[in-house]
């Protein structure tokens, strides 16, 4: 039996995730556990380049959809930082009192788009820094399911990830370049 190589990417987030644990043990770290750990680091990842793609794009090209129906840039990233009160809901830190996530965004310029989604992700990063590693395994509803904490604790990575490829290809339509990969 042959054991093929992993793949080069596989083994880069891997150790990408190595360097992660490592260097949160040895900064003394406060974090519950490594799920945490992992879950922060993957909404950072994510939302590190969401934030470089927002501040791509023009003030003109917010407005652009790819299609009637369809969310706008500024639409997509507002969409994303209401998604975090709801996910940070389910980890049980409500929303800020009177805020409406379907209403957030709604007509705001680029820069008040940018400072709500940072807002509500240091709310989705304070939400997941407070669930006790101990209770990962309970239950949540979720979609009509129920779902362990430790599956909301990703949630908003992988979600941000959805969008964040959402966002690549608005850029890319509009000919705007990720700065990641200039």
């Amino acid at each position: 039996m042959f054991l093929s190589a992993p793949h080069p990417m596989k083994s880069l987030r891997l150790l990408v995730l190595a360097v992660v644990f490592t260097a949160s043990a040895l900064a003394g770290d406060t974090l519950p556990s490594p799920a945490h750990r992992a879950a922060l680091a993957s909404l950072e990842d994510a939302t590190g380049k969401i934030l470089q793609l927002a501040d791509s794009f023009t003030e003109e090209q917010y407005a652009w959809s790819p299609m009637e129906g369809v969310a706008s840039v500024q639409g997509a990233i507002a969409h994303v930082a209401g998604s975090y009160y709801f996910i940070a809901g389910k980890l049980g830190v409500p929303p800020p009192a009177g805020l409406n996530r379907r209403e957030l965004g709604k007509g705001a310029d680029k820069a008040a788009t940018i400072a709500l989604f940072r807002a509500a992700l240091q709310h989705m990063q304070g939400a997941i820094r407070q669930v006790p590693a101990d209770r990962l395994g309970e239950e949540v509803e979720l979609f009509g399911a129920k779902v362990p904490l430790a599956r909301v604790l990703i949630l908003a990575a992988d979600h941000s990830h959805e969008h964040l490829g959402q966002l690549i290809a608005y850029a890319r339509m509009n000919r705007v370049v990720p700065p990641w990969s200039k």
